[in-house]
């Protein structure tokens, strides 16, 4: 398998040697298309062996993305961003997969999202389509939040997991601004289709994230009961909610949305984390400190055990626990 890495980016000075870094040895053609940037970000993809491409960004992904795709060589390609590195691949597996089953026209990676910069145990894992075939009818589709996936499947070919992951560390600092576009690319996207569940989703998330509380219950309560959304976004989904009515002081609606208990751990211990709040506003000290201590809380990659610590001092101290 010879594998092409293509990349898009803008301003990416700080990050971008580490992404080019980690492909090294493993694609032999590097692709960055430069969105716009007004700093040295092309000069330093090309200074490392990256062939660079330029594209006057329209506020759509995928067509950046796929303007990428029209020059890689190879028949597979990696698709990476500059804030992300890879760093796992075993090619000899992938090459067996390969010569298994030919109708494999993807894999899947594991994304190791970081969530905390002071802290690296704090993440979230995720999976995507991100090494694929180069096929002139497989592009991506969706201005944000965009997917490979719909085409490969429509070419009847298959997708399979693998054991890549690429890391990915954009989350550790996300700008007000950065979450404003994507808040207008997402809007932009359901007016082409007001009934596509999955980018009502993501715009529920970052109406959360830019505090607009009311706006993103909105759409949490519309979207939770589709049979579209995934078991871990109708997870999400509902410890959004659950952390929505907390924030109105609505304990008994937000325990509504906490009792489920969630097959993953990493998120189950988030709901719990969540649902221990809820019990402390309601003086229920004695519950809260029993979930603080419950193993799944304390293991979960996406509670920050920090603040745990500060919530069971506390309680230590009304409960008059040594």
């Amino acid at each position: 398998m010879e594998i092409s890495a293509a990349i898009i980016g803008k301003n990416s000075t700080k990050s971008l040697e580490y992404t080019i870094l980690s492909l090294k040895g493993i694609c032999n053609q590097i692709v960055f298309v430069d969105t716009g940037s007004d700093d040295q970000t092309p000069q330093l993809a090309a200074r490392l062996g990256a062939e660079v491409y330029f594209f006057d960004w329209q506020n759509d992904f995928s067509l950046a993305r796929n303007f990428a795709l029209r020059f890689v060589r190879n028949d597979w390609i990696l698709s990476i961003d500059t804030d992300e590195i890879l760093s796992q691949i075993d090619m000899h597996k992938l090459d067996e997969s390969i010569e298994r089953n030919s109708n494999i026209g993807g894999f899947n990676v594991t994304l190791k999202n970081y969530l905390n910069k002071e802290d690296l145990n704090q993440f979230s894992i995720h999976h995507y389509t991100r090494l694929f075939r180069k096929h002139h009818l497989i592009r991506f589709s969706g201005k944000i939040h965009e997917q490979i996936r719909p085409s490969i499947e429509a070419l009847g070919l298959e997708i399979v997991d693998s054991n890549i992951v690429i890391e990915h560390f954009g989350y550790m600092e996300q700008s007000a601004e950065k979450q404003v576009r994507n808040l207008q690319l997402l809007e932009n996207q359901i007016e082409e289709n007001d009934n596509d569940v999955f980018f009502k989703y993501h715009l529920a998330q970052t109406e959360f994230s830019l505090k607009n509380f009311q706006k993103a219950k909105e759409i949490f309560l519309e979207i939770i009961s589709s049979p579209l959304l995934s078991a871990e976004q109708i997870a999400f989904s509902k410890i959004r909610l659950g952390q929505i009515f907390i924030n109105e002081n609505n304990f008994s609606e937000a325990e509504k949305y906490l009792l489920d208990k969630i097959d993953d751990d990493n998120l189950d211990g988030l709901r719990l984390f969540v649902l221990a709040a809820t019990k402390i506003s309601r003086h229920d000290f004695q519950s809260a400190y029993k979930i603080y201590n419950n193993p799944i809380l304390l293991n979960s990659s996406y509670v920050d055990k920090k603040v745990v610590d500060q919530a069971l001092s506390a309680i230590k101290q009304i409960l008059g626990i040594n």
